[in-house]
């Protein structure tokens, strides 16, 4: 009797591990569903002729340059200009003391002293049905530009030079420099690369919009739709 029950044991553990591996083969199928897209290109292009400026300026003064900026890529880019200027000093101080020639050389103009904004050249904002202008609420001297893929304007760059540039910049040389820089038409590209909220740009109409708008109450205008239209996509 205990030989049986024992072989029934020793059979019932030789089974239990197979029982256990086991695996049912279940009939399956699948397929792969492959859809093949191109990624656009984000590509501005700028184009200011150099002038030749023979005047003698002095601080609070205001100086313009012409020319284009072009969207040459194939999908819409937001654009802003970024004060990228230097200035060679030939004083150190307020009380004239010179630098020397040798140590004489154009820096950054970490101090913004040259204050840089951009306007359309026609002064109306809505002559280009491709091209889109914003200020910020929070700073209505602010200027953003959104283009359509392969839309060029004409701009006009204004350089204005700050009252508190003291005695030390008397026959400075500055070589003023726009750095027109572009991101994707999206919430986090424009907070993260042009440091605005996109609910704090403001489309404009035309050179009296500013002062007439009330931004808080204003109904949307061909700028505002176009920014929301775009900014939905996500």
């Amino acid at each position: 009797m205990k030989s049986k029950r024992m072989k029934g044991i020793i059979i019932a553990l030789i089974v239990l591990p197979i029982l256990v591996g086991a695996s049912y083969a279940w009939w399956t199928d699948s397929q792969v569903a492959e859809q093949t897209i191109k990624m656009g290109k984000l590509k501005i292009e700028a184009d200011f002729p150099e002038q030749n400026l023979d005047a003698q300026y002095e601080p609070g003064i205001e100086t313009t340059f012409n020319g284009e900026i072009r969207n040459t890529g194939t999908i819409p880019v937001i654009v802003k200009i970024e004060n990228d200027s230097q200035i060679e000093k030939k004083y150190g101080d307020d009380v004239w003391t010179p630098i020397p020639d040798s140590q004489q050389k154009f820096e950054q103009d970490t101090l913004n002293l040259v204050q840089l904004t951009f306007e359309p050249t026609s002064q109306n904002y809505a002559d280009n049905e491709n091209a889109y202008w914003f200020t910020n609420q929070l700073d209505t001297s602010e200027r953003y530009l959104l283009l359509d893929a392969g839309a060029t304007v004409a701009v006009t760059n204004y350089g204005s030079l700050s009252a508190q540039m003291g005695n030390r910049y008397n026959e400075a040389t500055i070589k003023i420099r726009a750095k027109i820089k572009g991101t994707q038409v999206m919430d986090g590209a424009i907070a993260n690369e042009l440091g605005i909220s996109p609910e704090n740009l403001v489309g404009l109409e035309n050179s009296q919009t500013i002062k007439a708008r009330s931004f808080q109450n204003s109904t949307q205008n061909r700028a505002d739709k176009k920014l929301k239209e775009l900014l939905n996509r996500e």
